[in-house]
């Protein structure tokens, strides 16, 4: 009884000071939070949060530093203010289908994605399972291996939705609440956490009882579905660029840097630092994507997209 109570009381707190910052739009696949900022005419990137985060991770430091692109930074179903549709799931195949009919509903013409940690393997998804909609891939520390999941979340216990919604709805945000300091030390180290992150950058936005069991949803299935997504990645016929912070205590960057081996067209780079890149250095990593469309890499991934398109329209006339 106290847990849910406590639970209200954050929830209500979490809601006050990361209020929806976007448009909500209702969508088959589920409702959808978005901001959208930048020149409407210029290539269009569409930016993916990771586990428990929200669209103020990047709207904090980091599409300030984009010039000359037309940006939409939407919140992951059941994150933020963007929820799935009644009996969906929180697998990335269902999240990449959000992300594919959000593109389609905003009119965006095969977007490059930028996604972040797990917003990395949502685009990865979408790459596998809407290859249509995607132009190419910009992930920063993104997951793209099966993670190490402790016994406890991969039992078919915890896979129950109602469970998820108990745990998120009780005892789940007061631990988070308390144990806030530590997980931002440990997520941003070697940098330091902006002491305007909770609210401003959307770090407390997991506190609520929807984006808990979310975050809880996103876990349960991940190690399986990875699993089955590493055995395709060949099959990923648009450009993919990957920066990884060397220091990253989250998502070691060698373990999952690594999958540039499986696809056809795939670049790694390192830098330093840690995990949360779009925050801790913002300016490292627009730089690195102003590369990736204005050297010869961004050169590369132009070609390969027109190539990509050309097979696409082949395909479409033989069927």
């Amino acid at each position: 009884m106290a847990g849910a109570v406590s639970s209200r009381l954050i929830a209500a707190r979490t809601r006050k000071l990361v209020p929806a910052d976007g448009r909500i739009v209702r969508l088959e696949t589920g409702t959808l939070h978005y901001m959208e900022m930048g020149d409407p005419q210029a290539p269009p990137l569409v930016l993916i949060h990771g586990l428990g985060g929200q669209i103020r991770n990047f709207s904090h430091s980091f599409v300030d530093k984009l010039d000359g692109y037309r940006i939409i930074v939407l919140d992951r179903p059941g994150s933020g203010y963007s929820s799935s549709a009644a009996g969906r799931t929180g697998s990335l195949e269902h999240q990449a289908g959000f992300v594919a009919e959000a593109i389609a509903h905003l009119g965006l013409e095969r977007p490059l994605l930028i996604g972040h940690s797990l917003g990395g393997a949502v685009s990865l998804a979408v790459a596998l399972h809407h290859p249509y909609s995607v132009g190419g891939l910009a992930l920063v520390a993104p997951l793209t291996r099966p993670p190490v999941v402790p016994w406890l979340l991969r039992s078919s216990l915890f896979q129950s939705e109602q469970l998820q919604k108990v745990m998120a709805s009780t005892f789940a945000l007061p631990i988070m609440a308390l144990t806030a300091e530590a997980r931002r030390k440990h997520v941003f180290w070697p940098s330091t956490s902006p002491d305007d992150f909770d609210a401003r950058g959307g770090g407390m936005a997991i506190r609520t009882p929807k984006a808990a069991a979310a975050a809880l949803a996103d876990i349960a299935g991940l190690a399986q579905e990875l699993e089955r997504m590493v055995s395709r990645y060949h099959e990923i016929d648009v450009p993919v660029r990957i920066l990884f912070g060397r220091n990253d205590r989250i998502l070691d960057a060698t373990f999952h840097g690594s999958v540039v081996e499986l696809m056809p067209d795939a670049k790694l780079e390192l830098c330093d630092g840690g995990h949360m890149l779009p925050i801790s250095d913002a300016t490292l990593v627009a730089a690195w994507l102003r590369r990736t469309r204005s050297t010869e890499a961004g050169a590369n991934i132009d070609r390969a997209i027109a190539r990509c398109s050309r097979r696409i329209e082949r395909r479409g006339r033989s069927h």
